[in-house]
């Protein structure tokens, strides 16, 4: 299988670095480990969406809240907020599977109006079960932990999400990212999800609550409201990540209880491999897997690959990459084919698991 790549320099890459430094340091309480890990894809996405809205004061102003939250439960206890977010954790990554098949459909692409309008509410109301209903319940817990009141997860879980949407609001957290159009994401989500909504030409009348109540917007409006919601969900999502990245060290000493059942699909985590050797001057050649065998060809941008220092410098770098990443990908054994920038041969070499 073919990877496409984008090539970065070293110059691009130590600007690339500064700049990921830079526009996420006001985000970040450990520096020390945003420059650690500012060229890995998981902060290297964290960027990617915040420059994404750089021009969106509502996002910045959003993730600082949501991080504050995060921070200000962390301060009390974070050990219980890190053991929360692990124990979560295959909750999440079941969630973010599925988001990956949602992210890659082009909504809004078909012909007819009202095919638009039914596909920008299919999305509105997946992502916001999928990607945002399991972050407002999280959130919700840490705010009853800063406010010394009970925080049992697993009995927060069990409420409908408008009610923690409303307990959240409720204590005047977080109104202008769960609430738009002056509506509840929990109620969007209904709409959504149980199409209680007329299409009359290029006007939508939405129902929702137990007492039917309904309004009317345009298409262009829904435009407009499905980027804020999709800002809120971004928001959320963006705030977390920080938070364990963040906290990287602290969670990587903590107690993991039993094997894991769920990962990350197998096209995600070949992405993250191609982002993050990329932005360490490799390009993937060629990727091809057999049984519980993965063969890769690397190319080596960096051009002083004949001095034998170097090379094993350079092996260690893109082997400790897959190294931390070989549990997703379920294999026994990789063979590594790494070749220079002119497409010499420079080493071949494998690798098995470390226990």
């Amino acid at each position: 299988m073919e990877i496409n790549n984008d090539i970065f320099g070293e110059e691009m890459r130590v600007n690339i670095k500064n700049e990921i430094i830079n526009d996420l340091t006001p985000y970040f309480m450990h520096k020390d480990l945003l420059d650690q890990h500012a060229l890995s894809d998981g902060i290297f996405s964290v960027f990617e969406y915040v420059n994404k809205y750089v021009e969106d004061q509502e996002f910045s102003k959003g993730l600082k809240q949501v991080l504050n939250c995060y921070q200000n439960a962390g301060a009390i206890n974070l050990n219980v907020v890190l053991t929360l977010m692990v124990e979560c954790h295959e909750e999440f990554v079941n969630r973010e599977n599925i988001m990956w098949s949602l992210k890659q459909k082009v909504i809004g692409n078909e012909e007819e109006l009202y095919d638009k309008i039914v596909s920008y509410f299919d999305y509105i109301g997946t992502s916001l079960e999928v990607s945002v209903k399991g972050i407002v319940n999280e959130l919700n817990a840490l705010i009853c932990l800063t406010n010394g009141k009970n925080y049992d997860y697993a009995k927060i879980c069990k409420l409908d999400f408008g009610v923690v949407v409303n307990n959240i609001l409720d204590q005047g957290y977080f109104v202008d990212i769960l609430k738009i159009h002056n509506l509840k994401l929990s109620d969007w989500r209904n709409i959504a999800k149980h199409h209680s909504y007329i299409i009359q030409g290029n006007n939508i009348t939405c129902i929702y609550g137990k007492d039917k109540k309904s309004f009317i917007i345009t298409y262009e409006e829904l435009l407009n409201d499905t980027y804020k919601i999709t800002r809120s969900s971004n928001i959320l999502n963006i705030a977390r990540c920080i938070f364990v990245y963040d906290n990287f060290t602290a969670i990587s000493l903590l107690p993991r209880k039993g094997g894991r059942t769920i990962e990350f699909r197998e096209k995600m985590v070949i992405k993250q491999i191609t982002t993050t050797l990329a932005l360490h001057g490799f390009i993937i050649k060629n990727f091809e897997r057999k049984d519980k065998i993965l063969n890769l060809e690397i190319i080596d941008q960096q051009q002083n690959t004949v001095e034998s220092d170097f090379i094993q410098l350079r092996e260690a770098c893109y082997c400790k990459i897959l190294q931390d990443r070989w549990r997703m990908l379920e294999v026994d054994r990789i063979n590594i084919k790494h070749f220079d920038i002119d497409g010499k041969i420079v080493d071949a070499l494998w690798m098995e698991p470390v226990s």
